[in-house]
């Protein structure tokens, strides 16, 4: 009975992936509530023994392991205990990566990324809506930043990806049937203006460097033909979305102006970050080894501001992935997220699977560049995401499926 009732969770669990992958742009509650069912599933049915084996033969799954005992470590030198705990429940992303890993099939992967795909139409969908004032604006959106059901700081590197993994499917793999690549076309095209017509600069820059890896990856071998094309690519994006004086053109001139007066107005949008940004790291040079701990991020930071920057609010969120890990856990901080990176990209690029290099190559590149601008794997949605993409896209799929 037992077994039968472990191939039936076995089996169940990856379609609950599906599900929680098309929740995770939509709904915290709901992705939350479904990664605790699979997580509830598999302690039903784990053998621990046999799973760690698992677990441990791969880098990637051994990374995301060691960044949330760091969190769970770093509270022995932390005296903010509440906000310690704070950080340890955002880490559990980490912790979910390893399970999520034990259950994924490689022939689902297509319908993971569906699930993915999807869920963004739909939300683009919505978000014209709203924008056209066919809809009423709900939850974050606005009329003249219509992002639905999370905030831009979401949404817009999402439609990164999206807009990465649609035009990777047209120029890279090209066996597509017909309607389908039509279909493709279309929603590049609509979820391409949709990134300009919302307020995500991390969102901008993610997507300049998911194109410019688009052409390099297009180009393999030709490094200065792509370095040329990615140039002009990026650049005839960059004006056309720029002269149609939208959002985008908004924010841009914003963010310039920003840094251009920072000394005479520093409590701005660009011009906290900037300020976050160079008050981290000199917490980090007083700390540089273990940190601050887990939880002292912003006690400690609060000192520094009311020395440097007494205007400005001292963060618990440094909207920089790096700054907050260097913070808190010093050289381990900074050391833990490159690790994960650098094992994402090389399980990448020696896999024999074509979407699986190719994929596998964007998602760290696109973290790596949209964390400098927010801590993108510490917040519930970006973070849950990259937890299940990474489960699918660097398992050894030459493992014996749990049981």
């Amino acid at each position: 009975m037992l077994a039968t009732l472990s191939k039936k969770i076995v089996a169940s669990n990856s379609y609950l992936l599906m599900i929680l992958i098309f929740l995770i742009p939509i709904t915290t509650a709901g992705s939350s509530v479904l990664s605790a069912l699979i997580l509830f599933c598999w302690l039903l049915i784990a053998d621990f023994k046999n799973d760690w084996k698992l677990v441990a033969s791969n880098p990637v799954a051994v990374a995301s392991l060691f960044i949330f005992g760091l969190h769970i470590v770093g509270l022995l030198w932390t005296d903010d205990m509440t906000w310690g705990l704070v950080f340890l429940k955002k880490s559990a992303k980490f912790l979910m990566l390893p399970v999520f890993m034990l259950y994924v099939k490689q022939q689902h992967i297509k319908y993971y990324i569906t699930a993915f795909i999807s869920s963004m139409m739909l939300s683009e969908l919505l978000s014209y809506g709203i924008w056209f004032e066919i809809i009423k604006p709900f939850n974050h959106a606005t009329a003249s930043n219509p992002t639905p059901f999370v905030s831009h700081i979401i949404y817009n590197p999402f439609l990164a990806l999206a807009i990465y993994i649609l035009l990777s499917q047209f120029i890279l793999e090209r066996r597509q049937p017909i309607w389908i690549g039509l279909l493709n076309i279309i929603f590049l095209l609509t979820m391409t203006c949709n990134m300009f017509i919302t307020g995500g600069r991390s969102g901008y820059i993610g997507l300049i460097g998911m194109l410019c890896l688009l052409v390099f990856q297009r180009f393999k071998g030709q490094f200065v033909k792509a370095l040329i094309l990615s140039i002009v690519f990026c650049s005839i994006v960059f004006g056309v979305a720029y002269s149609a004086k939208g959002l985008f053109k908004s924010r841009v001139d914003q963010t310039f102006y920003s840094l251009k007066h920072y000394n005479e107005q520093k409590n701005t949008s660009a011009g906290k970050r900037l300020t976050w940004t160079i008050n981290g790291f000199e917490l980090f040079l007083k700390h540089p080894l273990i940190g601050v701990g887990t939880g002292d991020f912003k006690r400690e930071m609060a000192g520094i501001h009311q020395h440097n920057s007494p205007g400005i609010e001292a963060p618990h969120n440094p909207h920089n992935m790096y700054i907050l890990w260097m913070g808190q856990f010093g050289v381990l901080g900074i050391f833990a997220v490159l690790w994960l990176f650098y094992s994402q990209f090389r399980m990448a690029l020696y896999s024999n699977n074509p979407l699986i290099k190719h994929l596998g190559v964007a998602l760290p590149v696109l973290y790596f560049i949209v964390n400098f601008g927010e801590s993108y794997l510490s917040l519930h949605a970006s973070g849950l995401l990259f937890a299940v993409m990474s489960a699918f896209l660097y398992r050894n799929y030459e493992w014996k499926q749990v049981s």
